[in-house]
């Protein structure tokens, strides 16, 4: 097989580049490495490393482990480069000039410690999945993935599989009945019901919030507020705050992280009936982006006087008055409802109406609870309920 290589660090922006090699040929490398005869396993050594000239290109430090006994359950080399652009593209090219060698495909060493049996399939993707994550939430899930929930869940899967093998090979094998009662029946219907709902409800959630981003549109009439409330909320003065209505006519966007969740805060147009033409494309804009948005701020100055569809919605619909500040509070008894005031910079209830929402009825589960809990076995009997989504 042939040896490969390739940088598991980044050349930009630092001060060491890590490459590795991995394969049966590995110390081929001492040809540019003559210290490296001297290595052992799982020791680092300082080596120097020389171009096809003999001239020295760097002092390097060189970590070996032994197969099997390494990542790809190969021989593995590590060699941590100064990252000079330079020094790594040069060192690259004398080592891709050896026999067999060659750079390595996206995702081989992972490929190859797959191969080799030192991890799952499941334990390759939560190490891409961490390697992505870029919010607390997509990295918890990344790194209980890595430590075996995904294995628990399909163990039990074929545990529940085997059971109702069991009873049939059971009944087959030993019955004196001609006919199947129907505790025999229920028995294996309730089993299969139990397996066939886990399973859908795994499909639906990894289909519909596999990643955990949301969005949060902001809707509302001209002036209500929508872009200092985006303001304040992204710590910017990114839109135009102005009481010329129809200031905001394309919808803005802003990434931030809200509660462990990469949350898209998004911008709209001001909606109203005697828009011209151009406002009218981004009054548009504003309805579908909201209609498809996890969350809606729907802003509102006075009660009733911005009424619309909720049930156009798919996500959850704040309601979120305002101008506190000059009418006070209102919508006490309705539920979904916030008071606010932008003028004043006072929406610690918005912000934590939000982080309620995004901690409970947007991930309408118990998934993280399953991570803490120690009795794995205690969460199957309530038949995958982190999959409600």
């Amino acid at each position: 097989m042939e040896t490969i290589f390739a940088p598991i660090s980044n050349v930009r922006n630092s001060a060491v580049c890590i490459v590795r090699i991995s394969g049966s040929n590995i110390f081929a490398v001492s040809k540019f490495i003559p210290s490296l005869v001297k290595i052992k396993h799982r020791f680092a050594m300082r080596v120097k490393i020389f171009d096809i000239d003999g001239t020295q290109l760097d002092d390097a430090l060189a970590v070996y482990f032994a197969a099997p006994n390494s990542f790809t359950g190969e021989d593995v080399l590590e060699i941590s480069l100064h990252a000079s652009q330079f020094v790594v593209s040069k060192f690259l090219s004398i080592i891709a000039t050896l026999p067999n060698f060659r750079f390595a495909k996206a995702g081989e060493f992972c490929f190859r410690a797959v191969e080799n049996n030192k991890i799952s399939l499941n334990e390759a993707e939560a190490i891409n999945k961490l390697i992505l994550s870029d919010s607390k939430i997509k990295h918890n899930l990344a790194i209980n993935e890595l430590n075996g929930v995904c294995k628990d869940y399909y163990n039990h899967i074929k545990s529940s599989l085997l059971k109702i093998l069991s009873f049939l090979e059971t009944f087959i094998d030993f019955s004196e009945d001609e006919e199947i009662s129907l505790d025999f029946i229920s028995k294996i219907k309730e089993i299969n019901i139990d397996l066939i709902l886990s399973i859908q409800k795994t499909i639906q959630f990894s289909q519909k919030k596999e990643n955990f981003d949301v969005q949060i549109a902001i809707l509302g009439k001209p002036n209500v507020g929508k872009s200092s409330l985006f303001n304040i909320l992204t710590s910017t003065n990114d839109a135009i705050v102005s009481e010329i209505a129809g200031t905001t006519r394309d919808a803005l966007k802003k990434t931030l992280n809200i509660a462990g969740f990469k949350v898209e805060l998004i911008d709209t147009a001001g909606i109203r009936d005697n828009a011209e033409q151009i406002e009218k494309i981004g009054i548009e804009k504003a309805k579908n982006l909201a209609m498809n948005a996890d969350i809606i701020l729907l802003l509102q100055e006075k009660e009733d006087e911005f009424v619309v569809d909720l049930s156009c919605f798919n996500g959850v619909v704040l309601v979120v008055f305002t101008k506190k500040d000059i009418h006070g509070v209102r919508g006490i008894d309705k539920e979904n409802v916030v008071n606010i005031s932008v003028l004043q910079n006072n929406i610690s209830e918005l912000e934590a109406k939000i982080h309620s929402v995004l901690r409970v009825d947007f991930m309408k589960c118990n998934l993280l609870d399953f991570y803490a809990m120690k009795d794995k076995k205690l969460f199957y009997k309530r038949h995958f309920q982190f999959c409600r989504i």
